[in-house]
């Protein structure tokens, strides 16, 4: 049986976390004020019945059975509302049925006499509902309704209006009145109190978590700026040693292009060009220069070309050995060309290099075999 009612009592209609806690602690608040309804009207009946029994106790009883059950009334209808996800609307529903019992009370035994006074703690219980809900709207309306009631019911007390009735001065009466209203305090301060510690405990516990979140936040941070900078430290070296790479290539090409090809005579009126590596416009440009001079100087009649060791034959490359060739024709020197590839023909041909204007040999030995073979005969 326990066990159902726990279950009854946590199922709850409220999703968010604050609002579901708000309600469990206000369920508790009606339940509570609720049976000490119950316990009002029950007590006023034994008191009634344990005094004599005159017009005013019976007023008195009345008013009391009517405070008590308004005010349980009204915790039930609000119990329901807390159940359907009415939160607020439950608030004010147990604020005003308090409020109303509490004009009923005063008004039927007055506000002005001495053992009045000791009722006023029930004040409290419909500002201690919104302080817990956190409603400043709903708090500042019971407050103005609790000061209204007040003055009222003084001043037409005051004005002869309102005619209290003798109330019953006994021990019992005031120990039962006093009792309610202290019961319902505590019961009201200790929900309040758990719940305002609930969410203190749970303010600093996100808070831990947050901070604990910042500072492995902080710490992988911290661990890829040193990663990235590692990275960018790597690129930077490989940057230099490219760039010295980049340099030394730079280097090496203006030493390739400041050194010239050399012509040889290899023979009496037999010159050699070997052509090495890649060539550039500006360097083509200083070979046929050196070549036709050496052709002039030397009265040459045969030119060899050997572009075995030209890794790339280009347009500039093509062009200088038709231009060579042309050129060397015109002035009475035939063109040989050593270590001509497939595609280095192919190439010649597409600029219309005729055919007739140079010899080919696959080897250096095998151009020079007819060129020595008359120095052969003369020494024979």
């Amino acid at each position: 049986m326990l066990k159902r009612w726990r279950v009854w009592v946590d199922q709850l209609p409220q999703q968010k976390l604050i609002e579901r806690r708000q309600a469990r602690a206000f369920q508790a608040i009606v339940l509570g004020l609720f049976v000490i309804a119950v316990f009002g009207v029950i007590s006023s009946v034994f008191i009634f019945l344990a005094f004599p029994a005159t017009a005013d106790s019976f007023k008195q009883l009345l008013m009391a059975m009517a405070a008590y059950s308004i005010m349980g009334i009204g915790s039930a209808i609000a119990l329901h509302q807390v159940r359907h996800d009415a939160l607020q609307r439950a608030a004010i529903i147990v604020s005003a049925s308090i409020q109303l019992m509490l004009l009923i009370g005063y008004a039927v035994v007055g506000i002005l006499r001495e053992n009045s006074t000791y009722g006023f703690v029930f004040f409290t219980i419909p500002l201690i509902i919104s302080a817990l809900l956190n409603n400043r709207k709903v708090l500042i309306i019971n407050a103005a309704i609790s000061i209204a009631i007040v003055v009222t019911v003084g001043v037409l007390e005051s004005a002869g209006i309102l005619q209290p009735i003798d109330m019953i001065e006994s021990f019992w009466v005031i120990f039962v009145t006093l009792t309610i209203g202290i019961i319902s305090q505590a019961l009201l301060v200790e929900r309040f109190g758990s719940s305002l510690h609930m969410e203190i405990y749970n303010l600093l516990q996100r808070e831990d978590e947050a901070q604990q979140l910042h500072n492995l936040l902080e710490q992988k941070v911290v661990e890829r700026n040193q990663s990235l900078q590692q990275a960018l430290d790597e690129i930077a070296q490989r940057e230099h040693v490219l760039q010295q790479a980049l340099d030394e290539l730079q280097v090496s090409q203006t030493i390739v292009s400041q050194l010239n090809i050399p012509v040889i005579p290899v023979l009496p009126r037999v010159l050699i060009a070997p052509l090495i590596g890649e060539m550039a416009a500006a360097h083509a440009q200083s070979l046929k220069n050196d070549i036709f001079a050496a052709i002039e100087r030397v009265y040459a009649h045969t030119i060899i070309l050997d572009i075995t060791g030209v890794s790339l034959i280009d347009q500039v490359v093509a062009e200088t050995i038709i231009q060579i060739a042309k050129a060397s024709h015109l002035l009475g020197t035939q063109t040989i060309l050593v270590g001509l590839r497939p595609e280095v023909a192919t190439a010649l041909v597409n600029l219309n290099l005729q055919a007739n204007m140079v010899k080919n040999y696959l080897t250096l030995e095998k151009a020079m075999q007819p060129l020595l073979q008359p120095h052969v005969r003369r020494a024979a």
